[in-house]
């Protein structure tokens, strides 16, 4: 069964019954699938099919979830990039992907354009515009303005295994990995998702994070799936999300680990305060403080799990932390589908010792585009996680750190090569090395440890800003701190190993904070 055919079903089956709902407006099944329809068959005048890629440049938007679905109608594959990119790396990634059609804001492409040589060659026509400018591009509206009575949905021939979405990985200076995920997958996960949280169509379902996020991306694959109801918020703040579930009812959510421990200052304020509505909450994409897992399970009146995975084979743990509250410091028990493996340092499998993790799954994505490895990413169809960690006796997983050189700071992976070339580039500064430093808001935050030249000042201020034109907000630095030298091991290179023995437990106020407008 392909994506288009779950929304097909629910629109014969409830017509009447809200699909979507965006602030004020209110979609019906039947509506959205009109929508959709003759968005699609725009899309095909302008020469989208099969195999195409679309850069979708969007905030959270229903132009978003249109074009979400009606690319999956055509079979075409979509590339989910985060707007707060450089134009530089937006570029790159475009390029990357090999991203034949972009749909954006004419402002935006105009300024892409403009300051991308690279980018020179692009059809402009293959430009869609979600605002009302109908100069140069394709105008989106009136592209879903109409389509013949003969034309449905569902009748494009391609199988369910054809590539829906690319998922890239960092937003960075150097390549990106891209994520495949084919149309199977995506709703096998959708069915993973309802299964062990035991939705139905009843449901309301809210979105709250970014859609380039693989989170949201989910999110409006779930609900149309169940028949249920998908609410998108525009942008997320504590008060918006609050908001919006008092008065949609909403019952079920996901979000990331540093917006449930925002959400639980609110309770630590107002300790009468209650989501009467919502059924599940569950937390995602970082490590949740385990003494805000505790409070928070106590205090919020519904069903809140804590999960561990990975982009690329799905959900790997579930905690029912309502449940199993004295388990609270682990990640759970492994889901339905899912096997685990432990490789100790000398290659040894072991469960109760720790040893990178390799997972093998039903919802493995389908590989990584046009990209070579040189190092394994599988063994005999487990997939290495790149984490560490071990079960302890009764079965419960237990992360001990990370092998790969990210940092995950509010649910986002950085790349710390990334912010290091950028940081290097920087005339004044002679090296740099990134890590994570623990965050109570965030989970973690970037730190850089940087060396200057002979002789030369750095301005803070002037820093800050040399990193906001080269790389996205969340990459930036929170804080630095500098020293004369950096710890190096074999063949001279830096030791992230001493270093974050060096500045475990330090103290961030005595570091350059970076300033927060």
């Amino acid at each position: 069964m392909k994506l288009i055919n779950f929304l097909i079903r629910n629109s014969e089956k409830f017509p009447k019954k809200i699909a979507l709902i965006y602030e004020d407006k209110k979609i019906t099944y039947n509506e959205f699938y009109e929508k959709v329809r003759k968005l699609s068959y725009g899309f095909e005048k302008i020469g989208i099919k099969k195999g195409n890629k679309i850069a979708l440049i969007l905030n959270n938007s229903l132009e978003f979830i249109y074009s979400f679905y009606a690319a999956a109608n055509l079979g075409a594959t979509l590339v989910p990039i985060n707007i707060s990119l450089s134009k530089k790396d937006v570029s790159n990634q475009l390029l990357l992907s090999k991203s034949k059609y972009i749909i954006s804001w004419s402002s935006y492409l105009d300024n892409l354009f403009k300051h991308n040589q690279d980018l020179k060659t692009t059809n402009k026509k293959n430009c869609i515009v979600v605002d009302n400018s109908k100069k140069k591009y394709s105008n989106f509206n009136i592209l879903m303005k109409y389509a013949p009575d003969n034309y449905f949905l569902g009748s494009h021939k391609f199988t369910k295994k054809t590539d829906l979405i690319f998922g890239l990985t960092s937003g960075s200076t150097s390549k990106p990995k891209i994520v495949v995920f084919s149309q199977e997958t995506k709703i096998k996960r959708s069915i993973h998702a309802k299964k062990l949280y035991k939705l139905n169509s009843k449901e309301k379902i809210i979105v709250s994070t970014p859609m380039y996020h693989s989170i949201s991306l989910r999110l409006i694959t779930l609900p149309i799936l169940l028949g249920a109801t998908c609410i998108i918020i525009e942008k997320y703040t504590n008060k918006n999300w609050l908001r919006l579930i008092k008065k949609n009812k909403v019952t079920f959510c996901i979000l990331v680990a540093s917006q449930i421990e925002s959400i639980y200052q609110i309770f630590l304020k107002k300790n009468n305060f209650n989501i009467y509505s919502m059924k599940s909450i569950v937390s995602c994409c970082s490590h949740l403080n385990t003494k805000i897992k505790y409070e928070f399970a106590k205090k919020i009146k519904c069903t809140f799990y804590d999960t561990y995975g990975a982009s690329e084979v799905g959900t790997i743990t579930n905690l029912n932390v309502t449940k199993e509250i004295n388990k609270k410091h682990t990640l759970g028990k492994i889901v339905p589908g899912v096997k685990l493996l432990f490789k100790s340092e000398s290659g040894k499998i072991k469960n109760h010792i720790a040893g990178e993790i390799l997972c093998k799954s039903e919802n493995v994505f389908s590989g990584y585009f046009n990209k070579k490895y040189k190092k394994k990413i599988f063994h005999k169809k487990y997939f290495y996680t790149g984490d560490v960690g071990y079960k302890d006796k009764s079965n419960y997983l237990i992360l001990t750190g990370r092998k790969k050189d990210i940092i995950i700071t509010g649910g986002i992976n950085v790349f710390a090569s990334d912010v290091e070339k950028v940081l290097n580039s920087h005339p004044k500064i002679k090296d740099s090395a990134v890590i994570g430093l623990k965050d109570s808001r965030l989970g973690e935050v970037v730190f850089a440890v940087i060396t200057i030249n002979k002789r030369m000042k750095i301005n803070f201020n002037d820093l800050n800003l040399y990193c906001a034109k080269n790389l996205a907000d969340y990459q930036i630095p929170f804080s630095y701190d500098i020293v004369n030298s950096l710890p190096r091991g074999n063949l001279n290179k830096i030791s992230k190993f001493i270093l974050r023995k060096q500045y475990d437990n330090y103290d961030l106020s005595k570091s350059i904070r970076k300033i927060l407008k």
